[in-house]
């Protein structure tokens, strides 16, 4: 987050809401990322219980 140093109330709604697009975009690959990994462990435990 780049530090607002005065200027118009418009330059500065501009910022957050880059600031906010860039977060979004980030929490999706995020999550897309923790919903391979749900993926994987589902699978490995399901291997773990077809060896017992």
């Amino acid at each position: 987050m780049g530090t607002y140093q005065g200027g118009s109330a418009p330059a500065m709604a501009n910022q957050i809401c880059d600031d906010q697009v860039a977060l979004q975009a980030r929490n999706r690959r995020i999550s897309r990322i923790e919903g391979a990994l749900r993926v994987l462990r589902h699978t490995m435990q399901q291997r773990r219980m077809g060896r017992l």
